[in-house]
């Protein structure tokens, strides 16, 4: 058995019947300082234990997803109306930077010249 049956046939292991798709697939580029051990510490520190779930389950059981804000009309109309000021591209801009220190703090990327600047290509 190969091809898209295989794959099936293991996204169907990977299936909860209550909660459904339960794949977690990170990928992390890093440089040879770039810790495993420490990323996986600090991810499975994200992990709720067994009681915080249990509470969650219980605190969520009643909501239910409204119809009417989550169509694709909506979602059009949302991001419309959406336009960011430049406080708030200054915000982005300071929060992408604590971001890549801590990134930096883990390895991540310690190589790149500080100055170094990317730019998004659409």
């Amino acid at each position: 058995m190969g091809g898209a049956e295989a794959e099936f046939r293991e996204l169907q292991q990977k299936w909860h019947h209550e909660w459904g798709d339960c794949r977690q697939e990170l990928v992390f580029i890093g440089g040879s300082e770039m810790v495993e051990e420490t990323i996986v510490g600090l991810l499975e520190e994200c992990l709720l234990t067994d009681a915080e779930f249990e509470e969650f389950k219980v605190t969520t059981s009643q909501l239910k997803v409204p119809d009417d804000e989550f169509g694709v009309e909506e979602l059009f109309r949302e991001t419309e109306a959406l336009e960011v000021s430049a406080s708030q591209q200054e915000e982005q801009a300071n929060s992408d930077d604590a971001d890549t220190a801590f990134l930096r703090s883990l390895g991540v990327g310690c190589k790149l010249q500080d100055s170094a600047k990317f730019e998004a290509v659409d």
